[in-house]
């Protein structure tokens, strides 16, 4: 949690994925360890590490 916003490890596969939502967006869509989504993202916006 940093303040007003949460960051999230999204594994995909072998894949993972640092996102970035609101605190009152994981609230709102109730977001658990395991639970499933789907993400976007801008390529533009892609960082590899």
């Amino acid at each position: 949690d940093l303040g007003n916003i949460c960051q999230l490890i999204v594994n995909c596969n072998s894949e993972k994925f640092l996102t970035t939502i609101t605190t009152l967006s994981l609230r709102n869509l109730e977001l658990e360890i395991g639970s499933e989504v789907f993400i976007s993202f801008k390529a533009t916006d892609v960082k590899c590490l």
